[in-house]
């Protein structure tokens, strides 16, 4: 049984393009709407909610065996947010819109890609998501993940009216 298991783990590395560094390019890591990122177009819908971006805009860029570290921040107000990890639905797509045919875009399983979460060590709540493309393939990643307990933290707040 245990030689068995070993093979499938052995095929299922080589499909999705497992150690990195086995396509023809070179695996990237990107910081996304972390500090001084001005490519951020990551959204704060409520005190549980964030968006990588609006889904009907650009998805991001996810290409082969590229990492992509996704900061729970506001693109406009900069306001960070955090809570209690519940999940992050990350959707990866051969086009960079919704738009754009042939737009097929499916969940994020297996080694199409993976998704870790972000949690910082003083606070013990999640800030980010980690998500990584295994294969050798090109994609575009749209992400919206959902916190309990959350907190939204600065951030350029709205003055009101004069």
């Amino acid at each position: 049984m245990r030689k068995l298991i070993a093979l499938f783990f052995a095929g299922a590395a080589t499909v999705a393009c497992f150690p990195q560094g086995q396509c023809t390019s070179d695996p990237g890591f990107v910081d996304y709407c972390g500090p001084g990122d001005t490519t951020c177009q990551g959204q704060i819908l409520d005190a549980n909610d964030w968006i990588s971006g609006p889904i009907s805009s650009q998805w991001l860029n996810f290409s082969r065996e590229k990492t992509i570290l996704m900061h729970f921040r506001d693109a406009k107000t900069g306001a960070t947010l955090s809570g209690n990890f519940i999940e992050a639905d990350v959707n990866i797509n051969v086009s960079s819109t919704l738009a754009t045919p042939p737009n097929q875009f499916v969940p994020c399983a297996g080694g199409n890609c993976e998704e870790n979460q972000l949690v910082d060590s003083a606070s013990g709540l999640a800030t980010g998501v980690y998500v990584t493309n295994g294969t050798c393939s090109d994609y575009f990643v749209y992400v919206y993940v959902t916190l309990s307990q959350g907190t939204i933290t600065g951030g350029i707040s709205d003055a009101g009216t004069d």
